[in-house]
């Protein structure tokens, strides 16, 4: 089978949605978002938190909520081009054990999303990271910069040490609970 299924042109990326949605774990409020998302994609619309707030008739801040969870659970990633903002959602048709293989590089995703070789300062500075904590809390702090567009260390790090000092736990940040 195809390593990219879910790209080709007759498969219906909604409907296989709904049908695994109860394989998914998701509530029925990121499976709304996420929808929405899929449905904006689909079409090639503008997508932003202020135009999901607005289809799904709820504040941003909710949304944005919704899609740190949908991010931490691996099924969101958000990129910043020069196109604008992409809202992508590849994760949720890849196995739970291909998508943790895709994320075990950590200072390859730094460097793909920071969009050029980490430097010597910045790799120390994972490198201190990873000794204070989980690989999983640079992933999401990574993406929280990301959704912000507020990609740098410097960011990062603030995200990081607040976590720390408020005693924030890996499930917090996937239940949104920060």
């Amino acid at each position: 089978m195809n390593e990219h299924w879910y790209k080709e042109a007759y498969v219906d990326r909604i409907a296989w949605i709904l049908e695994n949605s109860h394989e998914l774990s998701l509530s029925a409020y990121e499976l709304a978002v996420l929808l929405q998302i899929e449905y904006l994609n689909r079409k090639h619309d503008s997508l932003s938190l202020q135009v999901l707030a607005a289809c799904l008739n709820d504040d941003s801040s909710k949304i944005d909520e919704i899609c740190t969870r949908l991010r931490a659970k691996g099924f969101l990633e958000i990129q910043i081009d020069d196109s604008g903002v992409n809202y992508i959602t590849d994760g949720v048709f890849l196995p739970k054990t291909q998508l943790l293989e895709e994320t075990k590089d950590i200072y390859g995703l730094f460097e793909r999303e920071f969009k050029r070789p980490l430097s010597h300062n910045e790799i120390d500075k994972l490198n201190d990271w990873l000794t204070r904590m989980d690989v999983q809390y640079l992933m999401y702090a990574l993406r929280e910069a990301i959704l912000y567009n507020k990609v740098q260390f410097s960011y990062i790090d603030r995200i990081l040490n607040q976590w720390l000092k408020d005693h924030i736990s890996i499930e917090d940040i996937i239940h949104g609970k920060r």
